[in-house]
């Protein structure tokens, strides 16, 4: 019996277009976004949103979903500002003095351990 011989067909390598981390030498390098990056961009994004929402409601076309939607914007503009004063509390305890660390601790250990009667 004879083969029938078919051509080879050359596949393109599949695009990764996840976060890989970059070899240089011996040393690994992965590149992350910082959190005040992701910040800034979510702002961004919520921002624009919910101007296109405005403009929406202006011609009077929001329906239900659309206030779901604007709801759960408004939701996540309320988490990203938590996290920012958080964020900044923790500036605020980097440049504290050992000894309001010292007070903090021993009041969160007050209120941590259970009263006993």
């Amino acid at each position: 019996m004879s083969e029938i011989k078919l051509p080879k067909r050359i596949f393109p390598k599949p695009q990764d277009t996840s976060i890989a981390p970059r070899h240089v030498s011996d040393v690994t390098i992965v590149l992350a976004p910082t959190i005040n990056t992701l910040t800034s961009d979510a702002l961004s994004i919520i921002q624009t949103e919910i101007a296109r929402y405005k403009h929406k409601s202006n011609a009077g076309k929001l329906d239900q979903a659309d206030h779901r939607i604007i709801q759960g914007y408004l939701k996540s503009l309320s988490e990203l500002d938590k996290s920012n004063r958080a964020r900044e509390d923790d500036m605020d305890l980097a440049n504290a003095s050992d000894d309001e660390l010292l007070k903090l601790v021993e009041s969160l250990k007050a209120k941590k351990e259970p009263k006993s009667e």
